[in-house]
């Protein structure tokens, strides 16, 4: 049985059950107008109702005491340049992000003040469609982000969310929209320059390659033995696939979502060659992939016998043919990296009892193929087939105490 995720599985259960209750009543129809009606003529009579006001008590909010964080003087040699100077280019953002960033203000103003943003002024505002009223309106409101008041904001932050990855994540809306308004020209400086050094400690954290007791327990055995053992776990043929895929070639990012099964090379999309002839021969092309840019076409080539065996057992259990994406969610369409990646998740998590994520899949195998003291070019190699960087392929590599 394939992993589908909780949202999906609801929406086909609630199908099934109003599916049910149709053909289980023959008179569905009729008792559904006849219910429709008594409803309206409800609804008729409360025109003529009296509602007598409602009295509510005032509630105090208690205010929020917080440490103070200490924040070093700001040196500005050279100064940031905001986008309210650069307001008729493109600014960069996307939809996806601007809602992000709402919710994110959004939450932690009321957080703080206990009332509600505009969400439609701050969406005016990173679209760059606002006018001098609503910069107004962000002054009046927004005072905790006013240069005076930086330091009971960030440390707000600070004891609210402990990771500094965490934390960098909920001071960056606040660094972009007051790059966009003038009136915060000073808090963005800080603002700035306060989350280059977080980026800074970040950045310093992984090169030290150390992973704390938690992350230990995330680190899977790549020790083909090892893997061998799990994939004899596994019945469903689908899961031991998936499985396969990141366990017995080098573990890539989600880019297999929408491999598609095609006779040749398009060189647009992610395409599978299949060879029944000769199945050693098959060759998997990646042309659409996050790091597509800088590595271009990458093809998968004499992949592993064990594979092999898998994948063509998984293509005819699943009918599969030319024209058809490798993997389809319940409704027949190919996978979202999103949901590709939750159901990635489940399935590592049910094979070795912790929340193991891609990230921590990946950086297991980086550390294992690290550990045999591997050359330079053998490390340019993983790190091209893992699609990302040497730099970034080194920082996977983590020191087991």
């Amino acid at each position: 049985m394939e992993i589908i995720n909780k949202q999906e599985r609801e929406l086909v259960m609630k199908k099934a059950r109003q599916a049910k209750y149709r053909a289980t009543n023959k008179n569905f129809k009729e008792n559904n107008k006849k219910n429709q009606q008594n409803y309206r003529d409800k609804r008729k009579g409360l025109n003529n109702v009296v509602i007598e006001p409602v009295v509510i008590e005032p509630v105090v909010i208690e205010p929020v005491v917080i440490e103070p964080v200490v924040i070093e003087p700001v040196i500005i040699e050279k100064l940031e340049k905001p986008l309210y100077i650069i307001k008729n280019i493109e600014k960069g953002i996307s939809i996806k992000n601007i809602h992000k960033y709402i919710k994110i203000i959004g939450n932690i103003h009321k957080a703080i003040t206990g009332e509600n943003i505009s969400v439609l002024i701050v969406n005016k505002i990173f679209l760059g469609i606002y006018d001098i009223e609503d910069e107004k309106y962000m002054v009046e409101h927004m005072t905790y982000i006013q240069e005076a008041n930086l330091e009971v904001f960030l440390s707000y932050l600070k004891k609210e969310y402990k990771n500094n990855n965490t934390r960098r994540t909920y001071i960056s809306p606040f660094v972009v929209i007051t790059s966009y308004l003038e009136s915060f020209n000073k808090s963005y400086q800080i603002l700035t320059k306060y989350m280059k050094s977080m980026i800074k400690i970040y950045e310093n954290e992984k090169d030290d390659n150390e992973l704390n007791e938690e992350e230990v327990k995330k680190i899977i055995d790549f020790n083909p033995i090892k893997i061998n053992e799990k994939l004899n776990e596994i019945t469903d043929i689908t899961d031991k696939l998936i499985f396969a895929i990141y366990t017995l070639l080098t573990p890539r990012r989600l880019e297999w979502a929408n491999v598609k099964i095609q006779k040749e090379d398009n060189d647009v999309g992610n395409i599978i060659l299949l060879n029944y002839e000769k199945p050693e021969e098959t060759k998997i092309i990646f042309n659409h992939y996050k790091t597509s840019m800088k590595y271009n076409k990458q093809i998968l080539e004499n992949l592993p016998d064990i594979f092999i065996k898998i994948l063509y057992e998984y293509l005819a259990k699943k009918e599969k043919k030319e024209g058809d994406f490798l993997f389809l969610n319940y409704l027949k369409k190919p996978y979202s990296f999103n949901v590709f990646g939750i159901n990635l998740t489940r399935l590592f998590t049910k094979l070795y009892n912790h929340n193991i994520t891609l990230r921590y899949i990946r950086i297991s195998y980086a550390t294992y193929k690290n550990s045999f003291n591997i050359s330079n070019n053998e490390i340019k190699k993983m790190a091209y087939e893992m699609g990302h960087s040497v730099k970034i392929n080194s920082r996977y590599r983590k020191i087991m105490t």
